[in-house]
């Protein structure tokens, strides 16, 4: 295995619903390539634990991730990952379970309550989806605490676990969800994480329904991707700059 550790990122499983939605059949083939690459999968939870000591995390590790909680998890997503013996997580926007987002239906809290006890691994995905990055770190606090409060309310679970919506966040909000109580937060970075990736920025690559499986071997190999650098790149200094400026504009008459 090379240095590169991926953490890899779907939103949801079945029917083309745009680009974020991969097939049952390529799913399943890509599980099965997880299966056969030889790598321990492992929750983000166990992945990063390691981290929270100032140990690396295990290079020979895969994380399979979901994003929102799509109703389609249910029926679609857990079942193959059941009958391969893989773990996975899940990150929550408790704000819209058991509603619809963008024409979109949403896991229930009674179908989260059989996923928890399946063994899924749940985390926060905030309250209302927001880019945490464009709005005032009070209302990120609010965003980052009240997902984890309800969660763990109705669910009865420690959610130690948090993936920034959109995967945009600052050292800011980063201090935020480590005040609040998380362990570690997902990005997305299109890139593979590393053993000394930082627990609150992991470096996650997202799965579409153009990614071929040929992709997903290479990412499996340690390859494929770029591996996210240990500190923040200038490029995304700037867009982030970028779309704040784009944020607090004001259209003129």
């Amino acid at each position: 295995m090379r240095n590169g550790l991926p953490i890899l990122l779907y939103h949801g499983v079945g029917p083309p619903s745009g680009r974020f939605s991969v097939s049952e059949a390529e799913f399943a083939r890509q599980m099965d390539a997880v299966v056969a690459s030889g790598r321990s999968a492992q929750t983000v939870g166990r992945l990063a634990e390691p981290r929270v000591r100032g140990e690396p995390m295990a290079a020979s590790a895969v994380a399979i991730t979901f994003d929102d909680g799509t109703a389609d998890f249910y029926d679609r997503a857990w079942p193959v990952l059941r009958e391969r013996g893989l773990p996975a997580t899940l990150y929550v926007t408790s704000g819209l379970v058991g509603g619809r987002h963008e024409g979109t239906p949403m896991l229930s809290w009674q179908r989260l309550e059989e996923l928890r006890d399946s063994g899924l691994e749940i985390g926060a995905h905030s309250h209302e989806h927001i880019a945490l990055d464009l709005v005032p770190l009070e209302r990120a606090a609010r965003e980052l605490v009240n997902s984890k409060l309800v969660l763990e309310d109705r669910l009865q679970v420690e959610i130690s676990g948090f993936a920034y919506p959109f995967g945009y966040h600052t050292a800011a909000v980063k201090a935020l969800a480590a005040r609040a109580g998380y362990r570690s937060a997902c990005a997305v970075k299109n890139a593979l994480s590393h053993p000394y990736d930082d627990r609150f920025a992991l470096a996650r690559f997202m799965v579409t329904a153009v990614t071929p499986t040929a992709r997903i071997d290479r990412l499996l190999a340690g390859r494929g991707a770029r591996v996210a650098p240990r500190r923040e790149l200038v490029r995304t200094r700037v867009w982030r700059l970028y779309r704040r400026a784009r944020a607090i504009s004001v259209p003129t008459a």
